[in-house]
């Protein structure tokens, strides 16, 4: 059996956990776990700390360690296809990204059919219907999704205020134009950036 320590470089433990075939396969995996779990878990647990839903505080410990689970399960899989075996610096933003999407996949479950299969203008009715706890959630998942999306860097505070004012606070495109906040925005910004932030969301969610 080959043996695995603080000794094994962060290309050979990489190298090895990609490929099941190989020699050292199972003992790398305990190797990599030994030094990355606990990252992993501080992760998850930092990102769950900060949503405010009260079932979130009551049951941050449970939820944290659900969602530590998913993310050993998933890696194997991810893992494979990591690239950058000689950087370890890399390899830690990319396990950073791959936890943070398991917590929102965590919560997306949730909430998945309402982002995906209704429309926009259902969204203030059917929010209401939910329980308050699920409305945080679903807030909280929603800011989550669209203030970490890179794909628009602009005006994207900006952007997510539009978008939750129209979509859960049911305000309709003149109200939110008569602020004073949005009034130098052009005729269709509100139209567009609702449009847009919809797409964004079932993308990252589906």
């Amino acid at each position: 059996m080959s043996s695995f320590g603080s000794e094994t470089s962060f290309q050979s433990l990489i190298t090895l956990c990609q490929d099941p075939s190989l020699k050292g396969y199972q003992g790398a995996w305990r190797e990599f776990l030994r030094r990355y779990k606990q990252r992993i878990y501080q992760i998850v647990f930092y990102r769950c700390d900060s949503w405010q839903s009260p079932r979130v505080k009551t049951q941050l410990k449970d939820i944290v360690n659900d969602i530590v689970s998913l993310v050993f399960k998933d890696l194997p899989k991810s893992i494979k296809n990591y690239r950058e075996v000689s950087k370890e610096k890399i390899f830690l933003l990319w396990l950073t990204t791959i936890c943070n999407r398991a917590v929102s996949f965590y919560f997306k479950d949730r909430y998945i059919d309402i982002i995906s299969n209704y429309q926009i203008d259902d969204y203030p009715e059917i929010v209401g219907d939910l329980p308050l706890d699920n409305r945080w959630e679903l807030f909280e998942l929603i800011t989550d999704v669209l203030t970490r999306d890179s794909s628009h860097k602009r005006n994207v505070q900006r952007d997510l205020v539009i978008f939750l004012l129209y979509t859960i606070g049911n305000f309709k495109e003149e109200e939110i134009k008569k602020h004073h906040c949005f009034k130098e925005i052009g005729p269709r910004v509100v139209e567009v950036t609702v449009s847009r932030k919809r797409k964004i969301l079932k993308e990252n969610l589906n």
